[in-house]
């Protein structure tokens, strides 16, 4: 589902799709617009036929691609249509202003209804970062990025942050396993743990790595584990998604059935 206000950033993010190949994926288009209706039930998406319709070249190999249009709170509405992947652009108008890092964004990182790619650029994902540290969350962006019809052609590379407890490698590793039958390769990498650091500073980590590093995705999960306790992640997930120059992808551990 790609999510459209006719912005600059929506432009952006529809060059991005379009770059990549979509082999058996149903493409849906959905614009959020006030009516200022007063609904007594949320309303579904309804089929819509734009003045002017994206479109993608025939190279994206769709099954199909279709408009719809919905009257509400983008929040909400964003928050709870399923889809398998929902795409956006760094940066919206009207409604949707600024939309990954305003409250909207929130909304997603909260009670996301499908991985959230925010997407940056107009070429082919070469490079993918994922982010991993042996939670629950990293897991499913595994799960997620190797549902990807694209991934085959991709180099990975899983990054993990040691933070001194022994985890870090071992995450890795495991994480290796997963993936290694779905790219086209896979690389290890691991940031050493500083004994002199009196905290490990997860986000600006993975920032430094991604930074010396390409990439053209990053991957990383709204939670995951840090040290010996549990804690939200989402200012990680919202750290990066503000300063990353490439595309990111937010997962969370589960989400509701289709």
């Amino acid at each position: 589902m790609f999510a459209d206000d006719s912005s600059d950033g929506s432009t952006h993010a529809w060059e991005w799709i379009s770059a990549q190949s979509w082999p058996g994926w149903q493409v849906r288009v959905l614009t959020v617009q006030r009516q200022g209706i007063d609904h007594r039930d949320p309303q579904p998406p309804q089929p819509w036929s734009p003045a002017s319709p994206r479109k993608l070249p025939a190279a994206a190999e769709v099954t199909s691609l279709t408009h719809t249009v919905a009257d509400g709170d983008p929040r909400e509405v964003l928050s709870t249509t399923p889809a398998d992947l929902l795409v956006i652009g760094p940066r919206g108008s009207g409604l949707l202003k600024r939309l990954h890092v305003g409250s909207v964004a929130e909304a997603l990182l909260d009670n996301p209804s499908a991985p959230l790619l925010v997407a940056h650029g107009n070429h082919t994902v070469e490079h993918i970062t994922i982010a991993v540290d042996g939670s629950g969350y990293s897991e499913q962006a595994m799960r997620i990025v190797a549902a990807l019809p694209w991934v085959g052609a991709t180099r990975i590379t899983l990054l993990g942050v040691d933070e001194g407890d022994g985890r870090a490698p071992a995450a890795v590793e495991n994480a290796a396993a997963l993936m290694e039958s779905h790219a086209l390769a896979v690389d290890r990498r691991v940031v050493p743990h500083d004994e002199n650091a009196l905290t490990v500073n997860v986000r600006h980590e993975i920032d430094s790595f991604l930074a010396d590093h390409r990439c053209d995705l990053v991957v990383v999960g709204t939670k995951g584990l840090t040290g010996s306790k549990r804690l939200r992640l989402g200012s990680v997930a919202d750290y990066l998604a503000h300063h990353v120059q490439c595309s990111i992808l937010i997962v969370r551990d589960t989400y509701p059935p289709r």
